[in-house]
């Protein structure tokens, strides 16, 4: 789908050739015309930033923080469009479903997120806990103070309506994607339908 979308701009644009770099415009082909996209595990992802040179970040890569953006910018800027997959779950939504092969603590949940070069994170996407007792396993590990109290309304919905069945879903930023497609350097240049504080006078 990416990749799609990426040779309908290259090819179907004179505005591409007109107003991008032609180094960006060779790192697009490179993307789309390259071999499949890596797969890596957050623990490999980590393993990987500590591969980094001394000073690479400005905040010191760990694994129990999560990855920051430029974090994952790196980790593109080194692999290419890669899908880092398998998060510990207290980095992740409650909702995601635990990897059944996890043995570690805290568990690992089925996901991913696609990192980009230049941007970090364009897309996520994850296996949803559709088992109301499981959920409810989910909220009990990640509880802090009353968030199991506020959350409460989800399982009991589940419960109302039967719970579902096994169902996945993903998250792609349309604005991300334009912006590192036309390589432009700030999301907000290119969102349809801008946002300012105060009214905007016509």
């Amino acid at each position: 789908m990416i990749r799609s979308a990426i040779r309908s701009a290259l090819g179907g644009g004179e505005d591409m050739d007109l107003l991008a770099d032609e180094t960006h415009l060779d790192m697009l082909r490179a993307v789309v015309d390259g071999e499949a996209w890596k797969r890596i595990t957050y623990h490999q992802a980590f393993d990987l930033l500590a591969q980094a040179p001394q000073g690479t970040f400005n905040l010191a890569p760990h694994i129990d923080q999560g990855l920051s953006s430029e974090h994952e910018r790196w980790l593109a800027s080194q692999l290419g469009p890669v899908f880092v997959t398998h998060y510990p779950l207290n980095q992740k939504a409650f909702y995601m479903k635990r990897s059944p092969s996890s043995t570690t603590t805290p568990p690992l949940v089925e996901c991913f997120d696609l990192l980009i070069p230049l941007l970090g994170e364009l897309v996520g996407g994850s296996v949803r806990e559709h088992r109301p007792s499981h959920l409810a396993q989910n909220l009990r590990d990640l509880a802090q103070g009353g968030e199991t109290d506020k959350l409460g309304w989800y399982t009991d919905d589940l419960k109302r309506f039967g719970g579902g069945v096994d169902h996945a879903g993903f998250g792609l930023g349309l604005e991300r994607l334009l912006a590192w497609v036309s390589g432009t350097a700030s999301v907000k240049d290119v969102v349809p339908f801008p946002r300012v504080k105060g009214p905007i006078r016509f």
